[in-house]
């Protein structure tokens, strides 16, 4: 039963047991940060109003980076099982005792933003850990055929925190939420804790040639360029989904709420479906590039062609959430595990750089430059069919690193799937 369903899914016998270690704790780390991130974003669209919204951009681009610096001191001070457990509870106990000490009134809008980028910065803290050991549990051939897999039971926690969301908004008062979702991370880290200490130490990389060690700088700038062009057009689209649902239920935080948890459930059971069942396939046997360019070929694509038909056959709001839908689903099913695969090349250190890199300073940067966009635009340029071509000039650039990053990643790929890796025995 378990080699029929490990050849399903893509993966060989021996890969089973640390993908299915991986999966579980994908779920029980999403599960928890979708329930906060959802209840944090609902308290930003009931606090602030309009282009207020353009703040919480802002807020996340001062937290992040101080999450970064921790993270970096940490790293070379600690084994591999400290730096991707106690960050995470540190900063769980951070966000409760924010949440705590708002109470359950009507939360003022520096509350609102303090929560918001606390939630953010423990995500941020979580995807660290988690891909860290991802990365020293699969080589690179096995990271095309299992990241998506294993990265997939976030979004099956994304499906039911969806569902629930505005069940929950309705039912717990903030501070028990919080609570709860806290309590879920914490969960998390005891999952954690055997598998980083059952991983097998990398052995140290050979020293290279001028040549290899110019390619390996360049992909590490490819990488934080095509997130960043990508994480930018997501801000900018989250603003527009944001915004739309705003006009649409004013003052209506259970339906604001509820609808958020719908399309949270539709847009990741999409994506987990095609995670599970498709990404391995189509990675391990088209490559990287196709996944790579496919999400921002959709919002270019889908945007210039709700241009053409607002108004006369789709709304405001049906454009911008189609948008959305068909960037996350193709973002979330083939883009994110295309990237994460695209990493693995690189050398230990240098992956681990460009991972914290990434989700403490690129990600910020990159959300507070949206957020300095939105707030300098002229009010005419966030109504009716103008706000649907604000993703367009980011998809362009994403679309354009995309081709790059393939590049890189296939001249670099065949030399590291050549060095022998040591097997990670399978955690108990």
């Amino acid at each position: 039963m378990t080699q029929r369903l490990a050849r399903l899914l893509g993966l060989r016998p021996e890969e089973f047991g640390r993908a299915s270690a991986l999966f579980a704790l994908s779920f029980v780390l999403g599960l928890s940060l979708v329930s906060l991130e959802l209840a944090s974003s609902t308290g930003l669209l009931v606090t602030l109003e309009g282009a207020q919204l353009a703040w919480s951009h802002v807020a996340v681009a001062a937290a992040l980076p101080l999450a970064g610096l921790a993270l970096a001191w940490l790293r070379p001070r600690v084994s591999v099982a400290s730096y991707v457990t106690l960050p995470l509870a540190a900063f769980s106990l951070v966000v409760f005792a924010a949440g705590w000490s708002a109470g359950d009134g009507t939360p003022g809008a520096l509350t609102v933003l303090g929560l918001w980028a606390g939630a953010k910065a423990l995500s941020a803290t979580a995807i660290v850990g988690f891909w860290t050991l991802a990365a020293r549990t699969f080589d690179v051939e096995q990271s095309r055929r299992v990241y998506g897999l294993i990265g997939a039971g976030e979004l099956i926690a994304g499906v039911l925190g969806g569902v629930g969301a505005g069940a929950l908004q309705a039912a717990l008062p903030r501070t028990d939420l919080i609570a709860l979702t806290v309590a879920g991370v914490l969960g998390g880290v005891l999952l954690t804790l055997p598998l980083a200490r059952n991983l097998v130490p990398e052995a140290p990389a050979a020293p290279a040639d001028a040549g290899a060690s110019a390619l390996v700088r360049a992909h590490q700038r490819r990488c934080i360029a095509y997130f960043g062009a990508s994480n930018f057009t997501y801000d900018i689209l989250e603003f527009l989904v944001l915004v739309s649902i705003q006009r649409a239920y004013p003052g209506q935080p259970e339906a604001m709420a509820g609808l958020l948890g719908g399309l949270f459930a539709a847009r990741l059971t999409l994506s987990a479906l095609i995670r599970v069942f498709v990404t391995g396939h189509v990675l391990g046997r088209r490559g990287l590039g196709p996944a790579l360019a496919g999400p921002p070929a959709t919002v270019s694509g889908l945007a210039l062609a709700a241009v053409a038909l607002h108004p006369m056959a789709v709304s405001l709001l049906v454009a911008t959430v189609a948008l959305q839908m068909a960037e996350g689903i193709v973002r979330n099913g083939f883009g994110k595990p295309a990237f994460m695969a695209a990493q693995r090349p690189l050398p230990t250190p240098t992956r681990d750089q460009t991972l914290l890199l990434i989700e403490t300073a690129v990600e910020p940067a990159t959300t507070g430059l949206a957020g300095l966009a939105l707030l300098l635009l002229p009010v005419q340029a966030l109504a009716g069919t103008a706000l649907l071509l604000l993703p367009v000039p980011g998809a362009a650039v994403w679309l354009f690193f995309a081709r790059n990053l393939n590049r890189s990643y296939r001249a670099l790929a065949p030399s590291a799937a050549a060095i022998p890796t040591t097997p990670t025995p399978t955690p108990t």
